[in-house]
């Protein structure tokens, strides 16, 4: 699986195991000099939640987000 978030601002990437925003990081990616985030994972059958952020907590802006499943 890839996940890809296509941003105007610099951005973070999460991938929690389990519903909602208190699971564990399963895996994490982001940086503060690009828009584009990239998150690949082989994952194990269960529940995840993708969360998305701007590099700087004060600073909103739009995401655009990709999810490739490949078998």
């Amino acid at each position: 699986m890839t996940i890809t978030l296509f941003a105007i601002e610099s951005t973070y990437l999460y991938l929690l195991s389990g519903e909602g925003t208190g699971g564990n990081i399963e895996r994490q990616a982001g940086a503060d000099d690009t828009t584009t985030t990239t998150l690949t994972a082989t994952l194990q059958p269960g529940n995840y939640t993708i969360e998305a952020t701007t590099y700087d907590p004060n600073v909103t802006g739009d995401f655009t987000l990709q999810l490739a499943i490949t078998p």
